[in-house]
């Protein structure tokens, strides 16, 4: 079975210990979507959007969404080949 953005979404977001919630962001952003899209998309206020946003950067050790993209990448190609993230990968 092929491992999908979801998947890698949310073995990051177990990893990291993020809340249901910046889980959710996290999927959102790993397809591209910005924090005007996070807000109409949930239901929030555009302040607490970036808000998720900036706690998940916070908690993954990045500082920009190319980071968060490349980390979900890593991440679905080492669940396709069933091994773990690089410690490097990991941060």
């Amino acid at each position: 079975m092929a491992a999908s953005y979801d998947g890698a979404c949310r073995a990051i977001a177990r990893r990291y210990l993020l809340s249901n919630r910046q889980a959710e962001v996290l999927g959102l952003l790993a397809r591209g979507h910005n924090a005007a899209y996070v807000q109409e998309k949930l239901c929030i206020t555009r302040s607490t959007a970036k808000s998720h946003m900036n706690k998940i950067y916070r908690k993954l050790d990045i500082h920009t969404q190319q980071e968060l993209l490349m980390m979900v990448e890593d991440e679905l190609a080492a669940l396709e080949a069933g091994t773990e993230p690089s410690a490097a990968q990991l941060r």
